[in-house]
């Protein structure tokens, strides 16, 4: 499922693991976020319901062609995304979908509850580092959670810290 988590103009971040629908781990190649258009957007969720929006986010594939894989979706499957301006860690939650909130920090996917509430009680660590002790720590309990972690932190409206690609159409 993944571990997001976020707060606005301060930070974003996910894991990198996929898994099937038995929450086993599967050797993607794809990464869990789209970085375009001075937008990043991470997924959590299924795995068919995250590629058919990237698809449509890059336009690989036109509306109608997604409203129509949409349909052939398990109704089961679902995804939830949180999108963020790359200038200035803007979150725009108005393009955003499927997310929760624990306090400040806005969160998705299976790992993600779990990883905002470790982010919120650590208070002797710098942003980074508190955000890969709340991964690491969700790692541990959830088997749909892992991988590398990338994440992007800003600080008064300037990136400080950037481990993500952009995604490249060529």
């Amino acid at each position: 499922m993944t571990t997001i988590i976020a707060s606005n103009k301060q930070f974003i971040a996910g894991d990198s693991l996929w898994t099937n629908r038995q929450d086993e781990p599967v050797n993607k190649t794809l990464r869990k976020y789209v970085s375009i258009n001075e937008e990043i957007t991470y997924f959590s969720g299924d795995e068919y319901p995250i590629l058919f929006e990237q698809a449509q986010i890059l336009g690989f594939i036109s509306e109608a062609t997604y409203l129509e894989l949409q349909t052939q979706l398990d109704e089961n499957e679902q995804f939830a995304s949180i999108v963020f301006e790359m200038k200035d860690g803007r979150f725009l939650k108005e393009e955003s979908s499927g997310f929760e909130y624990l306090n400040s920090i806005i969160h998705s996917g299976s790992g993600g509850e779990n990883a905002a509430q470790f982010y919120i009680n650590q208070l002797d660590s710098d942003t980074k580092q508190r955000i890969d002790n709340a991964m690491n720590f969700t790692f541990a309990l959830d088997p749909c959670s892992g991988g590398h972690i990338t994440k992007t932190v800003w600080e008064s409206g300037t990136r400080l810290f950037d481990n993500t690609q952009i995604t490249d159409l060529n």
